[in-house]
């Protein structure tokens, strides 16, 4: 069960998006265009997939190239609910 915190304020971290790559994984193209942009505008590196598949081979690809993974991967929550798993 949960419990009443004691933080006073609230602490909003202090993130240069400069530094984070965010993997976007999204089957609709408008919604992986805002993301990105908005990504894009706060300074962060995106990179696109439109479905798991295409996620983890990117994924794969990055870990196979010894280059950094993904800092943060945003994904389409109906596609969860659409079998995205199944591809996991």
């Amino acid at each position: 069960m949960l419990t009443p915190g004691d933080q006073k304020e609230r602490y909003i971290p202090n993130i240069n998006m400069e530094e984070l790559t965010v993997l976007v994984v999204d089957d609709n193209e408008t919604n992986r265009i805002v993301i990105s942009q908005q990504l894009e505008h706060w300074g962060a590196k995106v990179a696109l997939a439109c479905d798991a598949r295409e996620a983890l081979d990117m994924c794969a690809q990055q870990y196979n190239s010894n280059n950094c993974m993904y800092d943060i991967a945003v994904l389409d929550m109906q596609m969860l609910r659409n079998g995205w798993y199944r591809a996991v």
